[in-house]
C-alpha cells in the first residue's frame, strides 16, 4: 500500500510525505496477512519534502527526501543517477527554452553496522561512509533540439 499526503499552504509553499507499507501475502502470518492485528508491517518513508518559492522570484526549491533523476532522452530512466535520496534541488526557468537546475544530494550517510573482531571489541565498520553528489544542469530546448549539458 502506498500513502501519499500533500499539504498546500499557498502557491509558494507545499509539503509532501509518501509512505510505502510492506509487502503482505494474504493469509501468511509472517508478512502480516493473517486475520489478526498482531503483526507490524514494514512501513517505509519513501519521500518527505518541502516545495517552496522565495517571494517575488521564479526560483523553485525542493528540499528533503525526494526522487532525483538526471535527464535521459533515450531510455526514460537515467542510467547515471535515479534514486530516492536526501537533498536540495534549485530550479530557475529563464524562459521557455532555457532553465538552470542545481542540486546537492546525499545518497549514503553513515550506514554503518557494528561487528566484533577477534579481540571481542565492538568495531564500527563503514564509519563515515557518506557520499555527497552535486550537479549543475542547463536544459536547452529549441525547435527540434534538446540538450542538457
Amino acid at each position: 500500500m502506498r500513502l501519499n499526503l500533500t499539504a498546500v499552504a499557498s502557491e509558494a509553499l507545499s509539503g509532501n510525505i509518501h509512505f510505502e507499507i510492506g509487502q503482505t501475502h494474504w493469509g501468511q502470518a509472517s508478512t502480516g496477512g493473517a486475520l489478526g492485528a498482531d503483526y507490524n508491517n514494514a512501513i517505509k518513508l519513501k519521500n518527505a519534502f518541502l516545495d517552496w518559492t522565495p517571494p517575488q522570484t521564479d526560483l523553485k526549491i525542493r528540499m528533503g527526501l525526494q526522487t532525483m533523476a538526471l535527464p535521459s532522452f533515450t531510455t526514460g530512466d537515467s542510467q547515471v543517477f535515479n534514486a530516492d535520496t536526501a537533498g536540495i534541488v534549485f530550479n530557475y526557468k529563464f524562459n521557455d527554452n532555457v532553465s538552470l537546475t542545481a542540486l546537492w544530494a546525499r545518497p549514503y550517510n553513515d550506514n554503518s553496522g557494528q561487528w566484533r573482531d577477534n579481540s571481542r571489541d565492538t568495531v564500527n565498520r563503514n564509519y563515515m561512509d557518506n557520499v555527497d553528489a552535486g550537479a549543475l544542469l542547463l536544459p536547452l530546448s529549441f525547435d527540434g533540439v534538446k540538450v542538457t549539458p
